[in-house]
């Protein structure tokens, strides 16, 4: 599953990229100063030009960090569930997290 997530993880970015939403959340971690991106120009903080601000460039990259955490997250408990399962497995274990040449 984590394998399967993370190639749609690269998918989202691919779409990031093609549709050339790579700043439209320009800080990081938050978006436009706000940690849900703003809907309108009226939310946009006073600093910012309005002119620069596009709603569907903000929420497409957004969606793709997000869709990033949860990938991590998901990575995270397959890591876990691996070492606790394959723990008492000595012979698959232990080549999994050390190098093989000492």
């Amino acid at each position: 599953m984590a394998a399967v997530v993370t190639y749609l993880l690269i998918f989202t970015g691919g779409l990031v990229r093609v549709s050339g939403s790579g700043l439209g959340c320009p800080d990081w971690p938050k978006c436009f100063g706000r940690w849900i991106p703003p809907t309108s120009v009226s939310q946009l903080p006073p600093d910012w030009d309005p002119a620069q601000f596009n709603f569907t460039l903000a929420w497409i990259e957004y969606l793709n960090r997000l869709f990033g955490v949860f990938t991590g997250l998901i990575i995270l408990v397959a890591a876990i569930l691996a070492v606790k399962h394959f723990a008492k497995v000595q012979e698959s274990f232990f080549p999994a997290y050390w190098p093989p040449c000492w």
